[in-house]
């Protein structure tokens, strides 16, 4: 299967024609169309074919996901497509993400990524694992991958993150509150201390 076009417009003698009759031209507009072309070598219906080709965190919009990169291996257009991926922490049977696509269309001898959203969330370094079903008229392919995030990766990737609610962060900043207030408080203990005894000399 070739997919490609036509895009027909006007004869550039015939405009400059009609630029010619008036006597001031402000703007010239000039039209065009396109017609959609599909070219088959015969006409054997061909049925897609997916191949699960990568599973890869990353920065999608300056947000944190995970990508799953999908082939088409075979010369179909296909319509109508459902996909539906679940991630789930090591040794977890609740899902940790998910994400649910319906009426999905794929280009033929094509890959696309399927973007799994982690919600304005830090990406965290650990063993993962991946589940997914496409669904297409009466085929279904499904998955069912183990794959591990590296902390080098995670730490790259979060710091080009925008909106990032990294919890790790927020306990340090925390942390390093109350020991500000320890400090405060026993430097005032002390202070006071020492001012009740010039008091008493």
């Amino acid at each position: 299967v070739v997919l490609g076009g036509f895009v027909v417009t006007a004869e550039q003698d015939e405009v400059k024609k009609k630029e010619e009759s008036k006597e001031v031209i402000q703007i010239t507009n000039q039209y065009a169309y396109t017609i959609g072309l599909k070219l088959t070598e015969n006409d054997k219906t061909v049925k897609p074919d997916f191949n699960l080709k990568a599973i890869k965190p990353g920065l999608v919009n300056y947000g944190t996901a995970v990508s799953i990169n999908l082939q088409n291996s075979e010369a179909a257009i296909v319509k109508g497509m459902d996909i539906e991926a679940r991630i789930y922490r090591s040794g977890e049977k609740e899902g940790y993400r998910d994400i649910l696509l319906k009426g999905v269309e794929a280009a033929p001898n094509s890959n696309f990524d399927v973007v799994v959203d982690w919600k304005d969330q830090a990406l965290q370094a650990g063993k993962y694992r991946l589940k997914m079903t496409v669904t297409h008229e009466d085929q279904i392919w499904e998955w069912d991958e183990n794959f591990r995030i590296d902390s080098k990766t995670v730490n790259v990737i979060n710091k080009g993150a925008l909106n990032v609610k990294n919890h790790s962060n927020l306990i340090q900043i925390l942390i390093s509150f109350l020991v500000l207030l320890i400090v405060a408080i026993i430097s005032y203990y002390i202070g006071t201390r020492t001012k009740k005894k010039h008091c008493t000399n």
